[in-house]
């Protein structure tokens, strides 16, 4: 026959073997009342026992009952270490590591699951090890210690198997963390780097559970809102409200996404929207208690009323209930924000409070209060900029003059190639400008010598003609160095950059080009979809009225003018096209007429100095493209260019 106790630690395994509680009142009920029979029967180092002591005492937590705790899990701590149950031990440091998280002791916090850690990696459970080093590692970042935390999260990530369980959080998660650490670090490249990572894995994975879709979408949205892509995070926002504001089980989330939303829209001046995701987290705050949300909310709020202009609206604001505390007063609020955030005493929270005060005193031109808040942010970017003083901070240090010499060795042969390449440019330059100037000199020195020789006197006709060639040739000259002064300082003026329609600018080109398209009755077509572009405005008429002016100008007089204008897009890039049936250009002078005063036909037949195309080219490169031609003679060309700089939009 088995002994009474046989049957109180069956039932002590059955209630373990729950994994979720409909109705947790009832379970600690009776897992306080098994506990009791126990403890009747000396059965309390036992190990079902002291399992069933943890589980009572998870439940309290998850419910915010944490009196008493602490001492109560140190016993236990202290039974396990007897016993020489290490599993039941770290669950007991794991405990009391979230208490203090609970409590936002990182310092404790830290301690404990380190404690914890060192247990699951000796006991080789990998869920546990993850677990234990997510929470250091979010600890270790509140606190600025954005390494070590990197570090953990790392390790974290590398002990999570997915493919064990698809439905599998962690990993979505510690993608939010390592992206959110280095965009704290202001290490944008690498968190994109990270974010890309994170999108090819959350598409090939097939994510299917809202918890793992809610990290991606809060992470895509944390990183749009830093580097204040605040119109993408916005969209994000919108999606993730969508997806998961209905969802019971990720209502505890909702809240950050709400910060962000607040966030964005108090950037993009629509207070309202940003007030009211303010409400919410303010209602969450208050319903749990965490005063890192009242922060959060608090922070956007003062936010919102020292940006807004509309005095009507921060009436409107302050008549809300829930600020009814502060009196309309935005210095109450400011006080508020300073108790909270001395309370949490959170490095990453105090660098966005110390920047609000430094423009709030600024703005009430309380200058000796923004200058102390400006010294303790400064002494905060020192303490947490600092702490890490290691052998990792030096080995990064010789890292990055490592690849500095190595950059500054790339960059000056990459120089040394451009200056040779600029050299001869400036040779071909020189060259072909001075014997273009040669020319109408000569004709000036002759025909002037002609007129001034007394031998071989001339009549007043000859005399008309030669002073005619005279003036042409004056006129010539003139208008070349006219074009030469033009095309050296075309790219120096001081116009502002800013957007402007590619329509606007075509009207304006065939304003301008109306004589010699009426002349030649010449067909333009130009499609209705076109971008806008963020250019001097100067620079993109001479570029566009250039190619177009030709493409009319080179035509055989027995064909009919066509050109057609094209944009299409490769990859991110658009390219621009010109085509026209003009005679065309043979092969071996396709790069030829890009250079200044390149001309291939007689000018009798096409006038011109042949400075048009060389000036395309030199817009095009200011604004850091290409452009090139492809031609058959006698069937026309077409010109291709890029301008990447010049950010189009549509």
């Amino acid at each position: 026959m088995e002994p009474p106790y046989k049957n109180i630690l069956n039932e002590i395994e059955n209630l373990l073997s729950q994994k979720t509680v409909s109705n947790v009142p009832q379970i600690i009920a009776q897992a306080q009342a098994l506990y009791e029979k126990a403890i009747d029967y000396h059965l309390e180092a036992h190990k079902l026992v002291i399992a069933l002591q943890l589980f009572m005492i998870r439940w309290k937590l998850l419910n915010g009952l944490d009196e008493g705790v602490e001492s109560l899990l140190m016993q236990i701590i202290k039974q396990s270490q007897n016993k020489e149950y290490l599993t039941l031990e770290a669950d007991a440091w794991m405990l009391l590591c979230s208490l203090y998280q609970t409590l936002e002791n990182a310092p404790k916090c830290i301690d404990y699951s380190n404690k914890a850690y060192k247990l699951y990696n000796n006991l080789g459970l990998n869920d546990k090890k993850c677990q234990s080093l997510t929470i250091m590692a979010t600890m270790e970042s509140k606190l600025g210690y954005y390494e070590q935390a990197l570090e953990h999260f790392f390790m974290a990530y590398d002990c999570t198997d997915i493919s064990a369980n698809p439905q599998n959080t962690s990993k979505p998660m510690l993608f939010y963390n390592i992206v959110g650490i280095l965009i704290m670090q202001k290490r944008y490249d690498l968190a994109a780097e990270e974010l890309k990572k994170f999108e090819h894995y959350y598409y090939n994975k097939n994510f299917s559970s809202p918890l793992q879709k809610f990290w991606f979408y809060l992470t895509k949205i944390a990183y749009n809102n830093e580097l204040k892509n605040f119109d993408k995070s916005l969209e994000f926002c919108q999606t993730a409200f969508a997806t998961f504001e209905d969802s019971p089980k990720l209502s505890i989330f909702i809240p950050s996404i709400h910060y962000y939303y607040s966030e964005a829209t108090a950037a993009l001046n629509q207070f309202e929207l940003s007030f009211d995701s303010v409400l919410k987290i303010l209602d969450y705050a208050e319903k749990q208690n965490a005063l890192e949300f009242y922060l959060r909310g608090y922070y956007v709020l003062a936010k919102i009323f020292m940006s807004s202009d509309s005095e009507k609206s921060r009436k409107h604001f302050w008549a809300h209930p829930s600020l009814s505390k502060f009196n309309g007063n935005l210095a109450n609020l400011i006080e508020e924000i300073k108790h909270i955030s001395k309370g949490l005493n959170i490095p990453v929270q105090q660098f966005l409070v110390y920047e609000l005060f430094i423009d709030y005193y600024e703005q009430t031109k309380n200058y000796q209060e923004a200058f102390k808040y400006s010294q303790q942010l400064r002494n905060l970017e020192s303490d947490v900029y600092n702490i890490q003083k290691n052998d990792l901070i030096f080995r990064l240090q010789e890292d990055f003059n490592t690849k500095q010499k190595e950059q500054e060795i790339q960059f000056q042969q990459k120089m040394l190639t451009k200056q040779k390449q600029i050299n001869l440019n400036l040779e071909r330059f020189a060259h072909t400008a001075s014997h273009d100037m040669r020319e109408p000199l000569r004709m000036i020195s002759n025909f002037a010598q002609l007129l001034n020789n007394e031998q071989f006197p001339v009549n007043e006709k000859e005399k008309k003609e030669f002073l005619d060639y005279i003036v042409s040739s004056s006129q010539q000259l003139t208008k070349l160095i006219r074009d030469l002064l033009k095309y050296s300082t075309m790219c120096l003026n001081t116009e502002e950059t800013k957007e402007i329609s590619l329509k606007q600018i075509l009207d304006i080109i065939l304003l301008n080009l109306k004589d010699n398209i009426s002349k030649k009755n010449a067909q333009i077509d130009i499609p209705t979809n076109l971008p806008k572009l963020h250019a001097q405005a100067s620079l993109l008429i001479q570029l566009f009225q250039n190619i177009f002016h030709n493409a009319i100008k080179f035509v055989d007089t027995s064909k009919p003018v066509q050109v057609h204008f094209q944009i299409k897009q490769k990859g991110t890039e658009l390219i621009y096209m010109i085509k026209d049936n003009g005679i065309g250009i043979e092969a071996q002078h396709l790069e030829e007429i890009f250079t200044p005063f390149s001309r291939l036909h007689s000018k009798k037949n096409y006038p011109g100095s042949g400075i048009g195309l060389a000036s395309c080219k030199k817009v095009v490169q200011f604004y850091g493209g290409e452009i090139w031609v492809e031609s058959i003679l006698d069937q026309g060309s077409t010109f291709y260019f890029t301008l990447p700089q010049c950010n189009p939009s549509w």
